[in-house]
């Protein structure tokens, strides 16, 4: 997209980037396998310098966002499960993709969460 930032074009994000070398790389070893090529697929030593993709920190779910949730799922089915998955520190982020957040919060471990 052409903005004012970037006149000649938004650059593409890391994964964008990453996903398309996959398709061109797979899309042209199959045009190899299959003879199309008439030259040796370029990328077939994959040389090609993909960008890093940054690591995230996963979202902090703090105690009100938690009583909050609890309240909201309160009716529906997967209350147990969410209160289940919280009261045994099951870790948030392979779950629901967040951290919960503890007194002493360390975003590299999940913490045990009290909730009045």
């Amino acid at each position: 997209m052409v903005t004012e930032a970037h006149p000649n074009g938004r650059p593409l994000a890391p994964k964008t980037v990453r996903h398309l070398a996959t398709m061109l790389y797979t899309s042209l070893s199959e045009a190899d396998r299959l003879g199309i090529l008439k030259i040796q697929h370029p990328m077939r030593h994959k040389r090609v310098k993909l960008p890093k993709l940054p690591k995230r920190e996963p979202a902090v779910v703090d105690k009100e966002k938690l009583k909050l949730l609890f309240d909201r799922a309160q009716t529906t089915r997967l209350y147990p499960f969410i209160v289940l998955a919280s009261a045994h520190r099951v870790q948030a982020r392979r779950v629901a993709g967040v951290a919960v957040a503890g007194p002493e919060h360390d975003h590299r471990r999940t913490k045990r969460l009290e909730v009045a």
